[in-house]
C-alpha cells in the first residue's frame, strides 16, 4: 500500500488524501478511467510489455530476415493511417497579423468505412476570435498524406464547406466552383470592402497541401473538409481456433487515427477534440484478450515505440444507418504523440461456387445435381457477361449532362461495372496443368499438435505432403463425373507437378506426371482406391506414375530458409517444354493452346529473399495464363502479409491461414478441400484472357445543312475493380465493322474480372441505354459468331453527388501510366478530358484534383463589417509537414532474431518458433552466454481493467466561448512554439540524449558495467527508452536551456551535501553508462545497404510525433521533457503573479536587466523584452512597444559606433527612449500567454492524467486514476474562470508531483551510498529513472521542501532575438 496526497509543500489548501494500492504497468494492458456508455466504448492504452521469448522446437531457430511477431500482427508501416498536419496565418483588421502560432479551437474527424474498403472523413476545423472588436481572417494550409505508403493511396480532398457563427448560430457559406484566378481576386475583394458586409472562403488544391482561405468573421469560423481514400490495405486473419473452423472468413483492417498533439505547456492544447467512426454491420474488432501479444508487438515497434497507443476495445451500434462504431471527444488535446487504433476485423464475401461437384459425394449423386435446374441457371449465368448501369439520383441526373462537340445531343455520363464470365463452353481440348509449390523451409521441421492439445510427432512437412497427396488423389478420383459433367474432354491433357523450395528451386526437384484423360478414364478411380488402401499391386500394374507421383510427394523433406520466386522463376524457364510435350500429346489439328494452369501454393512461413518476388509471381501467372489459385498456411511462422498478397496474385480467393493444421475429419480442413476444390473446378471451366466490345450502334442528327451519325456510346476510360494483382487490361483498335459507328475494344481481360466502365452515352435516359447497350466478350482471336452477349441491367449509383463528381474527376485528371487500375481510352484526348473536367467541377460545385479550379465561397452575413486591407493581412502559411529524402544507409530489419522478439500465447502445447519468414535453421549454436530473453510480467485480465474513456471536462459558462485555443494563441508574427523546432536553430532547445525517457518503452538489455574496483558485473537493469535497444545508451548531454541552471544548481546542492566517497560513486556510475551497451546476436544486427532514395510522398508516418503548429517531429518526448515544460508552467504562473524575483533579459542581444530596470516589451509579441540598444531591431509591423519602469533609466551600453557613421545618418533611433513611451495598453499577450500555458497544464492533468501518470518515472507512486475531488477542483476553476484558484490549483498539482520525484531521486542517493556491487532486480528501474531526474536538476528546486511559490525554479527560459522577431543583427 502506498500513500499519495495533493497538497502544496506549505502544508495549507490540501485535497483529500488518497491511500492506494497501485497497480503496475509491467506486463499487462492498463486502461484510462473515465465514464463508459453504450454509444461510447472504451479505449486501451497499450504499454510496451516485452512478450516472452518462446523456446524454439526440434532446435529450428529463425535467422536475421525472419518476421517473430505474434498471429494476426501487423507491420506498423503497412497500416493504413489518418494523419491531417494543419499550419494556418491568420490577420485582424488592426491588430499585427500572425504568420505562427494560430491554431484551431475545435478539431473533430468523422470516419466512415465502406463496404468496398474505401474510406470517407469529414474533418471540422473551428477557429476562434480572440478580438472580437476586430474582424478576423485565417489562411490554413492542410498537408496532403498517404493513407497506405505501400499502396500509395491517397487521402484527397473531395469537397468543402464553410460557416460562421452569428448570432447564436452557424450559418453556412455556400460554395460554389470558379476558376483559380477568379477566386483569388473575389476573396481579396470581399476582404479589403468595409462595405460588402460578407464572409468569402475559397478552397484550392495543389501538389502539396490544400489551401483554405476564409474571412472576415467576428466571433468563430468553421471548415469542414471531406477527404476519400479509395483502397485501404487488408490482409488475411489467421485462424486460431483446434478445429479452424473460422478459416478463410474474415480480413483485417488496421485502422491508426493520429490526433493532434501539443506539448502540455503549450497553448494549443487548449483545443476540443472529437474522432468517431462508422463501419459496415458486421464490423468487430480483433478482440485484445484473445490477441494481446499482437498489440504488444505493434506497440513494440520502432515506429510506435514513442508514441501512445490508444486501442479500441469494442465496437457499439451507431443510430445512423445501421452501422457499428466509436465516438470520442476531449477537451484538451493530447499532449504527446498518441492516436487511436482501430483493429478491424471485416467478414469475407460469400463466393458462389460452382455447383455440379462436392467432396465426399458419390458420383450418382453428382450426376443428379448436375441436371437440377437451379445449378444449371446459376452455372449460365456465370457463362455470361454480366453488366450493371449505374443509374444516378434524379438531383444527380441533370449536372451529368454535359455538351459534346457538335450539334448532336447532349451527352450523359454513366458508370457501367461488368463481371466477365467466369466460365465458357468450350470445343478444343485443353492442356490441363495442376502446380503446387510447397515451401519446405526448415521451419516445417517443427511438430505440429495433435488433437489432444500435446505435441506429435508429425511434423509441419509430413502434414503438407499429406494435403498434396489427398488433393492430387481427389482430383484424379473426380474425372469421371467430370467428364460426365462436361467439364472435361476425353482427348484433355493432365499434367499435375509438384515443385518444393526453400531458397533454392531447381529443375531437378520438380515432381510430375502427365496423362491423357482418354488413358486413365477407365481405371483412375479404381487406382486412387488401391493407393488409399496401401494396395500397391494394383496402383502399380494399372497406372504406376501415379504410383511413383504419390510416393515422391511422400518423401520431400524440409531444407533451408524461404525464398518464394524462386519456384516461379524455375518454373518459367520450364514452360516451353512442357508445352511442347503436352503439344504432342494433344489430338492433331487442335492448334496451339496455352495451358490452363491452377496453382496451389502452401506456406509455414514468409518471403526471406530480395525483393520484388510478387513481381516473379505476376511473370508467372502471365506466362502460365493462371486461371485461379488459393494459398494455404499453417503454421506459427506464417507471415499473413506476404500470404494474402500471393493470394491476390494468384487468384480472387482470401488466403486461408491457421495457426494449427487441421484435424483430419474437422470443419476447418473440410473448409479448405471445399474451397480449393471449388476454385479448381472453376479454373477448369474459365476460359483464357478475353476481349470486350462495347457500343449502342448510332445515332443521327442535323449538323449544318447535312446530316451525319456518331456513336450512341463512347467508351471513355476502364478502371479494374478489386485488389487482384493482375495486369491491367488494354484498348485495342475500334471495331470497324459497321460503317455507321465503331465499337470499343477490350483486350486482355481476365475471366472473372470485375470492370467499371466510363461512359458517355447520347441516348434517352438509362432504359433506352439499357436496351441498347450491347457488350460482346470472347476468347482473343475467335471469331464474331463466337462471341457470347452480355446481360445488361439498371441498379443504383453506389456513389452519390460528391463522391461520384469526384470519382469522374479523378479518372479525368489521372494522368496516363500513373495508375495501374486505370486506362484511358483513345477517344479520351486532352482537350476533350479537360472540358469534361470543367463540366464536371462547376456542375457539381467541386474543386478538380487538378487545382484548375477552386472552391468559391460568399454569404452576407455582417454590414458594415472592419475591413482588412492587405497591409493586416498574413502570408500563406507553410506546408504544416516537412519531409525530408531518407538518407543512405544500413537499413534495420523489423525483428532480427529471436532475442529481440518471440511470443508466448499461453496456450496449451507450447507452440514453437515466432511468426514470419519461415526460414530457420535446423541447427544452429545456442545464443551468447549472459544474454537475456525479453520476459513480461504477470498478465492482467482486461475484465479488470478500467475502462478508457474521454473524461468528463468543464463545460464553458453560458455565453462565453469553449476554452479550445484561441485563433490568437497569443504567438507574436515571427516567434513559434515553445519546444518546437521549426527552423535550424530549434535544435538547441532541446534537452539532447542518446536514448530519451519515452513514457511507455521498457526494454531488457544486458548492460556491462565495471564497478570501482575494475571487476565487471552484469546487471539486468530495467530501461525506459524512446529508441530501440540496439541504439540505447548511457551518456548524459549538456544542459540546455532552462535546464542548465537546474542543473548547475543541483550540482552544487549535491556538493555540498554528499562526501567525496559520493563525488566518486557519481563519476564511476556516469562513466559506467557511457561504457554500457547492449549484448545482442549477431542476426539482429544484421545490416543491407540502401541506396539513396529521391523524396518521397509524405504518410501518416511522417506526422506522428509532429505537434500542432509545427512542421518537424519531436525528436523526444520523455520525462525530461515533460519536466522541463513544468518549469516553463511555472515560470509562467511566476508572470502572473508579477513574482519580483523573475529574471528578464533582452531577448535580441541576451544582456540580463537588473532588478527594477527599464525594458521596452512587446505588447503583441509572446513574451518579447528588448533594451534599449535593440528596441529599434524589432521592427515587426503594427506590434505596440512600451517602456516598463519609465522612472528607471533604461538600458544601455556605451555605442561603439563611429562619430561620422552618426553625423551622416543622425542619431540612433535605439539610444532615444522618451519618444517610444506608450500610452497604457488594454492586452498585454504576454499575459494572456501565461494564462493558457497555466490552463493548458491543469486540462493536460484533468484529461489525460493516465498518460501523464505513465510518463513520469516515480508513475508506480501516483494514483491509477485522478482523484474526483481535484477534478471537480479543476473544473470548478474553469467553470468561475477563477485565475487565481487555477494557479493555486497548478501549485497544488506540481508540489505534490515534485514530492514524488524528490522521493525518487532520493532511492537512487541511497544505492549509490551503499553496496556498488549488489545487482538490481529484474523490474527494478530506479537507478535509470532516478539517474536521469538526478541529472534534470529536480533536487535542487524542491530539495527545501518549500512550493512553488517560495522555492527557487530556475531562471526563465527564453529564445533567441531572431526567433521571438526581431530583425537580423
Amino acid at each position: 500500500m502506498s500513500t499519495f496526497e495533493w497538497r502544496p509543500n506549505n502544508g495549507s489548501d490540501a485535497v483529500q488524501e488518497t491511500t492506494t494500492e497501485f497497480d503496475t504497468l509491467e506486463g499487462c494492458l492498463f486502461a484510462c478511467s473515465g465514464k463508459q456508455t453504450t454509444m461510447n466504448p472504451s479505449l486501451t492504452m497499450i504499454p510496451p510489455t516485452p512478450i516472452a521469448a518462446e523456446s524454439f522446437n526440434n532446435g529450428v531457430q529463425p535467422t536475421a530476415g525472419d518476421d517473430l511477431s505474434p498471429p494476426n500482427a501487423v507491420d506498423a508501416s503497412k497500416m493504413n493511417g489518418i494523419a491531417v498536419p494543419v499550419s494556418a496565418t491568420a490577420g485582424w483588421s488592426q491588430s499585427p497579423p500572425k504568420t505562427e502560432g494560430v491554431y484551431p479551437s475545435c478539431v473533430s474527424y468523422d470516419l466512415r468505412l465502406l463496404h468496398d474498403d474505401s474510406l470517407e472523413l469529414a474533418v471540422s476545423l473551428e477557429y476562434t476570435n480572440p478580438r472580437p472588436k476586430e474582424s478576423m481572417m485565417v489562411n490554413v494550409a492542410v498537408a496532403k498524406t498517404l493513407v497506405n505508403a505501400e499502396m500509395g493511396t491517397e487521402l484527397a480532398l473531395v469537397a468543402t464547406q464553410f460557416q460562421e457563427f452569428v448570432q447564436d448560430k452557424w450559418i453556412d457559406i455556400t460554395a460554389d466552383v470558379d476558376y483559380t484566378q477568379t477566386a483569388n481576386a473575389v476573396v481579396d475583394a470581399v476582404l479589403s470592402d468595409p462595405n460588402a458586409g460578407q464572409t468569402a472562403g475559397k478552397a484550392t488544391v495543389t501538389a502539396k497541401t490544400v489551401e483554405l482561405t476564409l474571412g472576415p468573421f467576428v466571433a468563430k469560423a468553421r471548415l469542414n473538409l471531406i477527404f476519400q481514400a479509395d483502397q485501404l490495405y487488408t490482409y488475411e486473419a489467421m485462424s486460431v481456433r483446434d478445429d479452424a473452423a473460422d478459416i478463410g472468413t474474415h480480413r483485417l483492417l488496421p485502422l491508426w487515427v493520429t490526433l493532434p498533439f501539443a506539448p502540455v505547456h503549450h497553448e494549443a492544447g487548449l483545443s476540443n477534440l472529437a474522432v468517431r467512426l462508422q463501419a459496415p454491420p458486421g464490423t468487430s474488432v480483433l478482440p485484445m484478450e484473445e490477441f494481446r501479444e499482437a498489440y504488444q508487438d505493434l506497440k513494440q515497434q520502432e515506429i510506435m515505440e514513442a508514441i501512445t497507443v490508444l486501442a479500441v476495445s469494442d465496437l457499439s451500434p451507431q443510430p445512423i444507418q445501421r452501422t457499428v462504431g466509436f465516438q470520442f471527444r476531449w477537451e484538451s488535446l493530447p499532449f504527446r504523440s498518441t492516436g487511436i487504433l482501430a483493429w478491424l476485423a471485416l467478414p469475407n464475401p460469400v463466393e458462389d461456387p460452382f455447383d455440379f461437384v462436392h467432396i465426399g459425394r458419390s458420383l450418382a449423386e453428382m450426376t443428379a445435381e448436375m441436371t437440377a435446374e437451379s445449378h444449371n441457371k446459376n452455372n449460365l449465368r456465370k457463362e455470361q457477361t454480366q453488366a450493371r448501369i449505374q443509374v444516378p439520383t434524379a438531383e444527380d441526373v441533370s449536372s451529368l449532362q454535359v455538351p459534346l462537340p457538335g450539334h448532336g445531343p447532349m451527352g450523359s455520363l454513366y458508370r457501367v461495372k461488368v463481371k466477365m464470365p467466369q466460365a465458357q463452353p468450350r470445343q478444343q481440348p485443353l492442356f490441363i496443368l495442376n502446380l503446387t509449390l510447397s515451401d519446405r523451409s526448415g521451419s516445417t521441421s517443427m511438430r505440429v499438435r495433435s488433437s489432444d492439445g500435446a505435441s506429435s510427432a508429425v511434423t509441419m512437412r509430413q502434414r503438407f505432403n499429406e494435403l498434396a497427396e489427398v488433393r492430387f488423389l481427389k482430383r484424379l478420383e473426380s474425372i469421371p463425373a467430370l467428364v460426365q459433367a462436361g467439364v472435361l474432354q476425353m482427348d484433355d491433357v493432365w499434367m499435375d507437378a509438384f515443385l518444393a523450395f526453400d531458397s533454392a528451386a531447381p529443375a531437378s526437384s520438380i515432381h510430375r506426371v502427365v496423362i491423357r484423360v482418354r488413358n486413365v478414364h477407365d481405371h483412375i478411380v479404381e487406382v486412387v482406391q488401391a493407393i488409399r488402401d496401401n494396395n500397391t499391386a494394383v496402383a502399380t500394374n494399372k497406372l504406376p506414375m501415379i504410383f511413383r507421383h504419390v510416393q515422391a510427394l511422400r518423401g520431400i523433406r524440409p531444407g533451408g530458409a524461404t525464398d518464394f520466386s524462386v519456384g516461379p522463376r524455375t518454373l518459367i524457364h520450364s514452360y516451353a517444354q512442357w508445352k511442347k510435350e503436352a503439344q504432342s500429346l494433344l489430338p492433331a489439328g487442335s492448334g496451339e493452346t496455352k495451358p490452363c494452369t491452377f496453382v496451389e501454393f502452401d506456406t509455414d512461413g514468409g518471403h526471406n529473399g530480395a525483393p520484388g518476388y510478387l513481381d516473379i509471381i505476376r511473370s508467372f501467372c502471365k506466362a502460365y495464363d493462371v486461371r485461379d489459385g488459393v494459398v494455404t498456411g499453417f503454421g506459427s511462422w506464417l507471415n499473413q502479409d506476404c500470404a494474402s498478397k500471393v493470394a491476390k496474385v494468384l487468384g480472387s480467393l482470401p488466403a486461408l491461414l491457421s495457426l494449427q493444421v487441421p484435424q483430419t475429419g474437422s470443419e476447418g480442413l473440410d473448409k479448405v478441400f471445399r474451397t480449393g476444390f471449388s476454385a479448381w473446378i472453376g479454373a477448369l471451366r474459365r476460359p483464357p484472357a478475353l476481349t470486350l466490345k462495347v457500343s449502342a450502334g448510332c445515332v443521327s442528327f442535323a449538323s449544318g445543312a447535312s446530316s451525319r451519325n456518331a456513336n450512341a456510346v463512347e467508351l471513355l476510360a476502364v478502371r479494374r475493380v478489386g485488389e487482384r494483382f493482375q495486369p491491367m487490361v488494354a484498348f485495342g483498335p475500334p471495331d470497324v465493322s459497321d460503317e455507321t459507328f465503331t465499337k470499343a475494344v477490350v483486350t486482355n481481360v481476365p475471366a472473372g474480372e470485375e470492370l467499371l466502365l466510363y461512359l458517355v452515352s447520347r441516348l434517352d435516359g438509362p432504359a433506352e441505354l439499357a436496351q441498347r447497350l450491347e457488350i460482346l466478350s470472347g476468347v482473343e482471336g475467335a471469331p464474331s459468331d463466337a462471341r457470347t452477349k452480355g446481360q445488361v441491367e439498371n441498379e443504383e449509383e453506389a456513389k452519390r453527388n460528391s463522391f461520384l463528381a469526384y470519382d469522374w474527376l479523378k479518372m479525368l485528371t489521372t494522368l496516363p501510366g500513373k495508375v495501374d487500375t486505370l486506362q484511358h481510352a483513345p477517344l479520351m484526348s486532352t482537350s476533350l478530358a479537360s472540358r469534361l473536367e470543367d463540366e464536371m467541377s462547376f456542375r457539381f460545385n467541386i474543386a478538380s484534383p487538378s487545382g484548375k479550379t477552386s472552391f468559391l465561397g460568399r454569404c452576407k452575413t455582417v454590414a458594415n463589417r472592419a475591413p482588412i486591407d492587405a497591409a493586416h493581412q498574413p502570408g500563406k502559411p507553410s506546408c504544416p509537414l516537412t519531409v525530408e529524402a531518407p538518407a543512405s544507409g544500413p537499413k534495420r530489419h523489423r525483428h532480427n532474431g529471436p532475442l529481440l522478439k518471440g511470443r508466448n500465447r499461453g496456450r496449451a502445447g507450447g507452440r514453437a518458433g515466432g511468426r514470419g519468414g519461415g526460414g530457420g535453421r535446423t541447427s544452429g549454436p545456442p545464443p551468447p552466454p549472459g544474454t537475456l530473453y525479453a520476459s513480461r510480467g504477470p498478465p492482467m485480465p482486461l475484465a479488470a481493467a478500467p475502462a478508457f474513456r474521454s473524461s468528463a471536462a468543464p463545460q464553458p459558462p453560458a455565453g462565453t466561448t469553449a476554452f479550445g485555443a484561441p485563433a490568437a494563441f497569443s504567438s507574436s508574427a515571427p516567434s513559434r512554439p515553445d519546444g518546437f523546432h521549426s527552423s535550424a536553430s530549434d535544435a538547441g532547445l532541446q534537452m539532447k540524449y542518446s536514448a530519451s525517457v519515452g513514457p511507455f518503452a521498457n526494454h531488457r538489455v544486458s548492460l556491462t558495467m565495471d564497478d570501482d574496483v575494475g571487476e565487471e558485473t552484469t546487471r539486468r537493469v530495467g530501461v525506459l527508452a524512446s529508441f530501440p535497444p540496439s541504439n540505447i545508451s548511457f551518456q548524459p548531454p549538456p544542459m540546455t536551456g532552462a535546464m542548465a541552471p537546474l542543473a548547475a544548481s543541483a550540482s552544487m546542492a549535491s556538493s555540498s551535501a554528499r562526501s567525496s566517497r559520493r563525488h566518486k560513486c557519481l563519476a564511476n556510475s556516469t562513466e559506467r553508462r557511457r561504457r554500457a551497451s547492449v549484448t545482442m546476436p549477431s542476426a539482429c544486427n544484421a545490416t543491407q545497404p540502401t541506396p539513396p532514395q529521391k523524396p518521397k510522398e509524405p504518410s501518416w508516418m511522417d506526422a506522428l510525433a509532429v505537434p500542432v503548429g509545427s512542421s518537424k517531429p519531436l525528436t523526444n518526448q520523455g520525462y525530461d521533457e515533460l519536466l522541463q515544460a513544468m518549469n516553463e508552467v511555472v515560470h509562467a504562473r511566476r508572470r502572473l503573479d508579477l513574482d519580483p524575483r523573475v529574471n528578464f533579459v533582452c531577448d535580441i542581444c541576451t544582456r540580463q536587466f537588473a532588478p527594477g530596470q527599464a525594458r521596452y516589451h512587446c505588447y503583441d509579441c509572446q513574451d518579447l523584452d528588448a533594451c534599449a540598444n535593440c528596441r529599434g531591431r524589432h521592427n515587426m509591423a503594427f506590434h505596440r512597444m512600451a517602456l516598463i519602469n519609465p522612472s528607471a533609466t533604461p538600458s544601455s551600453t556605451v555605442s561603439s559606433e563611429d562619430p561620422l557613421v552618426g553625423s551622416l545618418l543622425g542619431s540612433n533611433p535605439a539610444a532615444s527612449a522618451s519618444d517610444l513611451l506608450a500610452q497604457p495598453l488594454e492586452v498585454d499577450q504576454t499575459v494572456e500567454w501565461s494564462k493558457r500555458r497555466v490552463a493548458r497544464f491543469l486540462l493536460a492533468v484533468l484529461h489525460w492524467w493516465p498518460v501523464f501518470r505513465a510518463s513520469c518515472v516515480f508513475r508506480e507512486k501516483l494514483p491509477a486514476g485522478l482523484n474526483a475531488e481535484m477534478a471537480q477542483r479543476i473544473t470548478d476553476c474553469f467553470n468561475s474562470e477563477d485565475i487565481q484558484g487555477q494557479m493555486d490549483t497548478l501549485t497544488v498539482i506540481v508540489d505534490s508531483l515534485m514530492r514524488e520525484e524528490k522521493t525518487h531521486v532520493q532511492s537512487l542517493s541511497s544505492w549509490l551510498d551503499g553496496d556498488q556491487g549488489s545487482v538490481l532486480s529484474p523490474n527494478d528501474d530506479s537507478f535509470r529513472s532516478g539517474d536521469r531526474s538526478y541529472f534534470s536538476g529536480s533536487q535542487s528546486q524542491y530539495s527545501q521542501g518549500g512550493s512553488i511559490e517560495s522555492g527557487s525554479v530556475g531562471s526563465r527560459s527564453h529564445l533567441s532575438g531572431s526567433d521571438r522577431g526581431a530583425s537580423p543583427a
